[in-house]
Parts: C-alpha cells; structure tokens; sequence
C-alpha cells in the first residue's frame, strides 16, 4: 500500500490503533503518523489511531478501501472455425473485474469486450492459423482470460497435375497427380459425361 501520512503537533508516540485492515500497521516518528504495510484481506475499514499527547483528544482518522483480487474462468469454448465466419461468441465469467486493461493473440476481426461479469469475444476472423489470446482485466491481482481460436483457410480444389487420354475400358497405368490444394482430400469424383453428373470413388 502507498503510505498514508498524518502530520501532527505535541505528539511522542502512538498509544493504540484501531479498525485497520490484517498486514497494515501504524508507526510514529518526527511528527508523522506512518500508515503503511500489505493488506491481506479485502473490505473498507475505517480506522482510528490515538496518538500518545499531554493534552487534547485527537485522533487520526481514515478510510482504506481494499479490493480483493479479480478470477476468471476458462472459456467457454475453443473453437475451430472457417474463415471468414462468424464466431460463436466465447465466454469467460469473472468476479471483481471492471473493463478490460489489454488484449492479445486474437485473429484479424475478432474482439473483446465485458460487461455484467462476463468477458465475450466475438466477430468474423478474416486470418487463418492457430491464435493463442491473453485478455487482462481491469482489476486486483493477476488473472488473465486465456484461450485458442482454431481458423482454418478457405479449401481449394487444386489443379491436375498433367492430362491423360485413355482409351475407353483400359485400365493402364496412368496417374493422376493433384496439387495446389488447400485442405484435407476427403474423397475423389468422376464424371463419364463431360462433368454433367459426378460418380464418388471411393478413397
């Protein structure tokens, strides 16, 4: 905690305190009262302190106000997605925050914001890859809303490598050679009628 100060006059000591919060503590040198310490417990405490003095009744009085520390949970989800698709919204609940200090790691498109206990992330990535956020709050202490959002590129059909000319029922050698693709090949089609109707091979 930064150190809170009372000037004081006709004062040699401290002769008790009262009302502050477990870590803190009270000290008196060169007419000063020194509050001072690490706060282990959240709460408002409103304290007084009674300088040891001849004469008079004064007392130094205040308020500290301490926090407890913020919490996040885990996503709600780790999506894989197209790109260029919007995003299911990904949720993180938390406790003790206020806004949201910075983000990191999100795809083009994609944003953070908070609101009621919740941070939301949502929008249409415009990049693909494999993005590994960090979101920090506005609060106490050091939780971070972490997660991964999976965008996959946009599938091509690539191209035949080179032409082929068989003759009807022969059943030679030749090969076909696709490259240029994006994506995962799931399966093969023909067609016996110039590309009018498509025939499943199997793969």
């Amino acid at each position: 905690m930064t150190a809170i100060t009372h000037a004081t006059t006709g004062v040699t000591a401290i002769a008790n305190s009262s009302g502050l919060p477990a870590g803190v503590t009270a000290a008196y040198a060169s007419d000063v009262i020194t509050i001072s310490g690490t706060p282990t417990q959240a709460g408002t405490y409103n304290y007084t302190i009674t300088p040891a003095s001849s004469c008079g009744a004064a007392t130094a009085t205040g308020t500290i106000v301490v926090t407890a520390d913020g919490t996040v949970a885990s996503a709600s989800s780790s999506p894989t997605l197209c790109i260029n698709t919007a995003l299911t919204p990904i949720t993180h609940a938390t406790t003790v925050v206020t806004g949201i200090a910075s983000s990191s790691g999100l795809p083009a498109g994609v944003t953070a914001a908070y609101a009621s206990d919740v941070i939301t992330i949502s929008g249409t990535p415009s990049a693909s890859g494999t993005f590994n956020y960090t979101i920090t709050p506005s609060d106490c202490g050091a939780a971070t809303a972490t997660g991964t959002i999976i965008v996959e590129a946009a599938s091509a059909g690539g191209s035949i490598s080179s032409a082929a000319t068989e003759c009807y029922g022969d059943n030679g050698p030749t090969t076909l050679t696709l490259s240029g693709y994006t994506g995962s090949i799931t399966g093969w089609e023909k067609s016996e009628d110039n590309g009018n109707n498509w025939i499943y091979i199997e793969y």
